[in-house]
This record gives structure tokens, sequence and C-alpha cells, in this order.
């Protein structure tokens, strides 16, 4: 059996098709994962292009406030879809179902609120550690009560060029704003700030990063690190130590707290 912090590595096999398979140290592998996933190398210092790459022979013409809305907007929706799949990839490994098509059956017929409910309810079940549910717990509902609401609400609000950034979104609601009288309000225009959507695109990023640690303290096969889905051999806080990669959730609730209270779902 693998102590922590061995050399030896562990086998993985699929993880949401970002790993075909094959054996890598653990820290390895999750910096691995976070490199493609966050479209940046090991080295978190460098940009995602490098230096060697050729530069433009003239400066480009600056963007304007909607190209860069809608650069941001399409950066959130490629996010997005990376959030969902390691959720399903969650379910899959907490289930567990064999990477393929099987899984794909199950968890791509679900859309991300199915996916969110199935995974608390097999993170409960599953559960052999207080803290690793904690974290899971708290991801799934952030995700599902806070995340999803936004970027729904950015994704399919209507965005108005011109000097300001605004956006219409289309919602029934009725309204008390004075005593004894009631209003009908079905939509909202407000003017936004760019950096409102570049927040809410690096708390989803950070989000995502989150799960991959959960997600490998589940994966340990022949006993390298633990027995899956039945007693670890070191705590989710012991794991955390030696994979070296702090608590990732722990800066997702810290960027919550952060939030105003108006803006949180």
């Amino acid at each position: 059996m693998r102590k922590p912090g061995s050399t030896a590595g562990i086998r993985c096999c699929g993880f949401g098709g970002l790993i075909a398979g094959g054996v890598f140290p653990l820290r390895y592998l999750i910096l691995m994962q976070l490199r493609r996933v966050a479209g940046m190398r090991l080295n978190t210092s460098s940009r995602f292009w490098s230096s060697s790459e050729p530069l433009m022979a003239s400066t480009p013409k600056p963007l304007s406030i909607a190209d860069r809305a809608a650069l941001e907007l399409g950066r959130m929706a490629m996010d997005w879809s990376v959030l969902e799949r390691v959720v399903g990839d969650l379910i899959a490994q907490l289930t567990p179902l064999p990477d393929g098509d099987i899984k794909n059956v199950i968890v791509g017929n679900a859309d991300i609120r199915d996916r969110l409910q199935m995974a608390k309810g097999l993170a409960f079940i599953r559960s052999f550690d207080d803290d690793w549910l904690d974290d899971v717990l708290f991801l799934l509902d952030f995700v599902d009560n806070d995340l999803r609401p936004k970027r729904n609400q950015a994704i399919h609000s209507e965005w108005f060029r011109g000097s300001r950034l605004r956006r219409r979104s289309l919602k029934t609601k009725i309204t008390k704003p004075q005593a004894f009288m009631r209003e009908l309000e079905t939509e909202k225009t407000e003017n936004v700030k760019l950096s409102e959507l570049r927040k809410l695109n690096s708390i989803i990023k950070d989000t995502t990063f989150a799960f991959f640690p959960l997600v490998f303290y589940m994966m340990g096969e022949d006993e390298d690190l633990i027995d899956p889905l039945s007693s670890p051999t070191i705590s989710y806080k012991q794991y955390l130590r030696w994979a070296g990669l702090g608590n990732p959730t722990k800066r997702v609730r810290a960027a919550r707290k952060r939030q105003p209270r108006s803006s949180r779902a």
C-alpha cells in the first residue's frame, strides 16, 4: 500500500475524457487537469500563449465594450460546459459508472439541475469523510443556487450595444413597491459593468477547479491511495496536504463571502 507522499502513481481511467488512461503521479495528474481546463501552463505565472508565438504586425483596433462583453459571454459558455462535465464525472465516480457510452447515456440526458441533485444524493450515500462531504455539498449548492441563475441571466439576456453595457431580461414577477399596491414586472433593464462578467467567469473556473480534488479523492485504485467508496487510508484533509493544492473549496467560500448581498442569488 502506498503511503502519503510516495512517488508511486495511480491509474486513472477516463475522468471526463480529459485523460485517456495511464499511470501518473497524482499531483502531476491533478495539475495537468487544471492546466487543460483553465487554459494555463503548469507555471501559473505564464500566459496561456507562449512568448514564442508571432505577434501581430499591426496594433489591433481596440474592441468596443459590446465586443469585449461578447468575448466574456463566450468564455462563460465554454467554461460552464466544463463545469457541467465535471459534475457528470462526479456522478459517474460515485455511482460508479464506467467511462464511455453507459455514462454518457445516463449523464448526457440530464440537465444541470438534475445532475446537481443526483450528485448531492450520491455524495451523501457514498461519503466516508465529513470534510469531503461538507465541501461537495457546499459546491453543489453554490452552483445550483448562485452560479446557475447568474449564468442563465447573463447568457439568456438581451444585450444592447452602446457607450454603456446594458442588458434586458424577461421575467414575470409581482412586486409590492408601496403598501397595499401590487405591480406586475415582466422585464428588467439594467446597466452592467464588464468587471461583473469577468468576476463571474473567474468564480466559475475556481468552482470547477475545486471539484477536481474532491473527485480524485474517490478514485483510489488497487489500494494505491484509498479503498474507493468504503474506507480511506488517509483523511480528505491529509490527502489535500499530500497533493499540495491547499483546499480550493475554501477559496470559493471566500469569494462568495466577498460578493455583495444584493448580488447573491
